[in-house]
């Protein structure tokens, strides 16, 4: 970097401050980490998590600016992620000499970040002691509900020429008015030598886009979600349970109809959050007969309209954020995606955190830990010849995350059970049951 100002960012050996003032808010785009001029050679983008290269001048520069000249009474950083957090330091409780601390000062440091992205999310709580306000992650699947009522009305079409019958020209027309609905519909038609071959071509990627959706839908800070957005993210919180799609599958022998059925049965619960799930079953599938079905489907009727009351409160992020800007506490919540954890991790706008309490210990530490308790008690009586009335044990939280709470939870619950404590295994764990 050479001696200050350096030669990045620099105009007749000022230092630049890029962003704009609004009154008693300035709003400042993160400073490079290295890089000057129209040069990109990829070197940049490997320096921007380099945990030796230093700041250039001009990144303490900003900061310093921020805390000293337009006397902020606090940063916030918007978008996940930056790279304060990745500057040169310890990576766990650091000092006044790593870059971290050094850039920040004393500023109290907020953080709107994407609640999907829960690893690099605590890494900034770590190294930069930042409270986060989650937003909602992207929605994939958000797509035009046309799409369905496009499929059937092609079926009745493919249908009604297969059987040379008198609506063929009726249902033509009303195919071709609904084709300019369904953007890049007319274009896949038109690229086919006949328009029946065009809506078959059509019709097949029309059904994988419904089974297998691609599209994502990004989320504004603290907006309100559209019917359609809301019934496309309670389709992945509903498709991430294994188990109940395994159930389900069972007794839909396309995967197409499958998800049609659960689009229909989701826009209906929402739609009509008075009635009750039977009478909505009957009304979309009279043929659904299958008691166990039923039962099955109106346990998921009061999921949907759960996860329905928690997406309407996606506008507190905003309330939040000036909650946390004006002193204010931020509750804690989970971090996690649509498909993995979707439904705790609404409504969005906590300080999130990694670990899914529901989801630790495994199955496989708790027996694990119960084993390890049965043949240490086995070993001391064999050399002791009587119970062991003390007991001692340090728990390593290394590999914490990565192993389920696998190693932490072993010794606790092995600790447990050597005291006559037996613990009660749960799915869905939230504390046990002591025995």
């Amino acid at each position: 970097m050479g001696p200050p100002p350096g030669e990045g960012m620099v105009y007749q050996k000022h230092l630049i401050i890029t962003g704009i003032n609004f009154g008693n808010v300035s709003v400042l785009v993160q400073p490079k980490r290295g890089c000057y001029g129209a040069k990109c050679t990829g070197e940049v983008c490997k320096m921007l998590q380099d945990t030796h290269c230093p700041p250039p001048h001009q990144y303490l520069a900003t900061y310093r600016y921020v805390e000293e000249v337009f006397k902020a009474h606090a940063v916030l950083h918007v978008g996940t992620h930056g790279n304060l957090e990745f500057l040169p330091g310890k990576s766990n409780a650091l000092s006044r000499r790593c870059y971290p601390d050094l850039v920040l000062g004393a500023l109290p440091n907020f953080y709107v970040y994407n609640a999907g992205v829960g690893t690099e999310g605590i890494l900034a709580k770590r190294r930069t002691n930042a409270v986060i306000v989650d937003h909602l992650p992207p929605i994939y699947g958000v797509q035009n509900t046309g799409v369905l009522q496009l499929v059937n009305l092609i079926d009745n079409y493919l249908e009604a020429v297969n059987f040379k019958s008198d609506q063929v020209h009726a249902l033509e027309a009303l195919v071709r008015e609904q084709l300019p609905q369904i953007p890049g519909a007319q274009t896949v038609v038109d690229r086919s030598e006949t328009f029946f071959n065009g809506l078959i071509e059509l019709k097949n990627s029309l059904v994988q886009s419904v089974c297998n959706p691609k599209c994502e839908k990004l989320h504004v800070f603290g907006s309100e979600k559209t019917e359609e957005e809301i019934l496309w993210y309670i389709k992945e919180v509903v498709q991430s349970d294994v188990k109940l799609m395994t159930r389900l599958r069972d007794r839909w022998q396309e995967d197409y109809d499958l998800h049609r059925f659960l689009i229909e049965f989701i826009m209906q619960v929402i739609s009509n959050q008075e009635q009750d799930a039977l009478s909505i079953i009957q009304e979309i599938d009279r043929h659904v007969l299958d008691v166990e079905l039923k039962e099955i489907l109106i346990d998921l009727a009061v999921e949907v309209r759960e996860v329905y009351s928690k997406l309407a409160m996606t506008p507190v992020e905003m309330d939040n954020l000036l909650h946390a800007l004006n002193g204010g506490y931020i509750l804690p919540g989970p971090s996690g995606m649509p498909d993995d954890n979707g439904k705790n991790i609404i409504p969005t706008g906590r300080n999130l955190y990694l670990m899914d309490i529901e989801k630790v210990p495994t199955k496989a530490a708790w027996e694990v830990g119960c084993q390890a308790a049965e043949e240490l008690i086995d070993l001391y009586m064999t050399e002791e010849c009587h119970y062991p009335e003390k007991n001692r044990d340090e728990y390593a939280l290394f590999g914490y995350f990565q192993n389920q709470g696998g190693a932490a939870f072993t010794s606790l619950i092995s600790d447990g059970h050597q005291a006559g404590v037996g613990w009660e295994w749960q799915s869905n764990w939230t504390g046990g049951n002591l025995s």
